[in-house]
């Protein structure tokens, strides 16, 4: 899914649903995921490591994006909870298996990746209060203001937030 370097370009963070071992059926949504790069001599990237689950289980997740000056935090829109069936896909390509939901509960969520252990404790809440998709965010420059659309007018608005005083 959707991947994104860090400012230093040391890690990745993206959204993918796990390969479970034998027979087991893979999680319906995409999880958020952040990595270490393994560069080669030359300096090119030849692999990941320290593959890390920054989302809770059963949630739906999009839109990872690092802090500009912080290495530690990163956001992503999460539902932190399994999303409701009532929440119907708002894409689908094809027969095929990507389908993208706007499921009302997404919100924009902080993890530090100093502490960040795949759970709902773990993550700051930046942005929405689960009665509207709220997603596709990004921290300004200074990492003072966040950026992100919103459904909850129902016409995909964008939103300034100060992150300092809390005023959209």
């Amino acid at each position: 899914g959707e991947a994104y370097f860090s400012p230093d370009m040391r890690q990745v963070v993206f959204q993918a649903i796990e390969r479970p071992e034998g027979d087991a059926a893979p999680d319906e949504f995409y999880a958020m995921f952040v990595a270490d790069f393994d560069l080669d001599e030359g300096g090119r990237i030849s692999g990941l490591s320290n593959v890390r689950r920054l989302s809770p289980p059963g949630s739906a997740n999009t839109c990872g994006w690092f802090h500009p000056a912080d290495p530690h935090r990163v956001l992503f829109g999460s539902t932190i909870t399994s999303p409701t069936e009532s929440a119907p896909p708002g894409y689908q390509r094809g027969t095929g298996r990507y389908r993208w939901m706007f499921p009302p509960g997404m919100r924009i969520v902080e993890a530090d990746l100093r502490t960040a252990d795949g759970t709902a404790g773990s993550l700051k809440l930046l942005a929405g209060d689960g009665d509207a998709y709220v997603a596709e965010g990004s921290w300004s420059a200074d990492g003072r203001e966040l950026l992100y659309c919103s459904l909850k007018s129902g016409q995909g608005d964008l939103v300034v937030k100060n992150l300092d005083s809390g005023e959209e």
